[in-house]
């Protein structure tokens, strides 16, 4: 299985596994490597490469919502289909159109598909209201 980690080597994209347009996911590691400086920046990049996030979600013992976007390129449909089935209790949602910051792009949606999840019954306001 080839799940998209840190790893650049299992997805085929280079580093973190994006591949190019602008996410504002890289200011805020930007940040991170500012605030926090290049040898722990380094230290802890090497043990995101060590983990291997398919041994830990078989162990998963609470339900749990995989989401993805429609325009993520960070995470490809088969890997997030991958990882779901490896959660004992796991659900895919696809968000359309939501690119991989999807709490970012497609708040409302988000919402809407966490509070399904839970299985809510709870009317959804507009932002702004």
């Amino acid at each position: 299985m080839s799940l998209p980690t840190t790893n650049g080597a299992t997805t085929g994209t280079g580093l973190c596994g994006i591949r190019a347009g602008f996410s504002w996911l890289w200011l805020v590691v930007l940040l991170d490597f500012l605030q926090i400086g290049l040898p722990r920046f380094v230290r802890t990049f090497r043990y995101a490469l060590q983990d291997r996030i398919e041994e830990h979600l078989p162990l998963m013992q609470a339900p749990t919502l995989v989401v993805r976007g429609t325009r993520d390129p960070v995470v490809p449909q088969r890997w997030a289909q991958e990882a779901t089935a490896l959660l004992p209790q796991g659900r895919l949602v696809i968000i359309d159109e939501a690119a991989h910051d999807v709490n970012y792009n497609s708040p409302q949606k988000l919402v809407e598909a966490v509070l399904q999840f839970l299985g809510e019954d709870v009317e959804v306001l507009p932002r702004g209201t």
